[in-house]
């Protein structure tokens, strides 16, 4: 198996039996051929069998995403949004995975958001599992996060989070993320 030919017989929108032992076993098909002809065929689109497998393969349970931002980073945002009704509502629900928006099999089991500002926590935001999500073109995700919680919605949501507003949280080294398993 020549793998840089299989790549370009895909490009080519070829398709490539691979053989075992003198038996067809798998079968790669050109990505474009798939996400149109599954539907097609009754079968699971790509993209939500993707996302199935991808939950599946992290096992994912309900967590919170800790989101790290300097008072620079905040002020920038704020001026961003500074023509919409609450521009503290739109920066925070601007949310990005580690390298793009965030994906379908994260947000399945992501609960709230705790936004850390400088080393401290400045709020923690509830995510409403049932409203949709959008995603922007390039890596940024609108996410559907409430107003800010208090420490007692906190405590009756998120009993295990222990994460309140003033509370000092260090960032992770190199990483403006992290997630936080409830």
């Amino acid at each position: 198996m020549n793998v840089a030919e299989d790549i370009d017989d895909l490009e080519a929108g070829i398709h490539t039996v691979v053989m075992f032992r003198g038996a067809q076993r798998a079968v790669f098909a050109p990505y474009e051929w798939v996400r149109i002809a599954f539907p097609e065929l009754g079968l699971t689109p790509l993209e939500d069998l993707v996302a199935d497998l991808a939950a599946a393969a992290h096992n994912v349970g309900p967590h919170v995403m800790v989101v790290y931002r300097k008072t620079r980073t905040q002020r920038a945002l704020l001026e961003g949004f500074a023509g919409s009704a609450d521009p503290l509502w739109e920066a925070d629900r601007r949310l990005s995975s580690l390298r793009g928006p965030v994906p379908s099999w994260r947000r399945a089991g992501l609960r709230a958001v705790v936004y850390v500002v400088d080393g401290q926590v400045a709020r923690v935001r509830a995510l409403d599992p049932a409203a949709a999500w959008e995603d922007l073109p390039g890596v940024f995700s609108l996410a559907p996060v409430s107003d800010p919680l208090s420490r007692s919605e906190i405590d009756a949501r998120f009993p295990s989070l222990k994460l309140y507003p003033g509370d000092q949280r260090p960032a992770v080294v190199g990483s403006s993320r992290e997630y936080v398993d409830l």
